[in-house]
C-alpha cells in the first residue's frame, strides 16, 4: 500500500461543529486512510491510499492522454485545496 498525505490549511474560525463534519465527510472518502484537523494549527492532514488506479489505466478507459489526466488531476487537487483555504 502506497500511503500519501495532502495538508491543507483552514480558518481557525470554523466551528467545531463544521470541523467534525468536515472530517466524517473526508473520512468516508473511498482511499482515505485518516484524517487529522487541527484547529489551533489552522490545518488538516489526509493520509491515503494512492495504490488504486493509474493515470495510465483512466486515460486507457477514458480514450484521453496520460497528460490530459494529469492534468486533470492537478486541477481538480487545486480546487479542493481552494475549497479548504477559504
Amino acid at each position: 500500500m502506497a500511503q500519501e498525505s495532502v495538508y491543507y490549511s483552514i480558518n481557525k474560525d470554523v466551528g467545531l461543529h463544521d470541523t467534525s463534519l468536515l472530517k466524517r465527510a473526508l473520512d468516508s472518502l473511498p482511499g482515505v486512510t485518516s484524517v487529522s484537523i487541527n484547529k489551533e494549527q489552522g490545518s488538516i492532514v489526509v493520509d491515503y491510499d494512492s495504490t488504486g488506479v493509474s493515470q495510465r489505466e483512466i486515460a486507457e478507459k477514458c480514450n484521453i492522454s496520460r497528460s490530459y489526466v494529469s492534468r486533470i488531476e492537478k486541477k481538480a487537487l487545486l480546487k479542493l485545496r481552494r475549497c479548504f483555504d477559504e
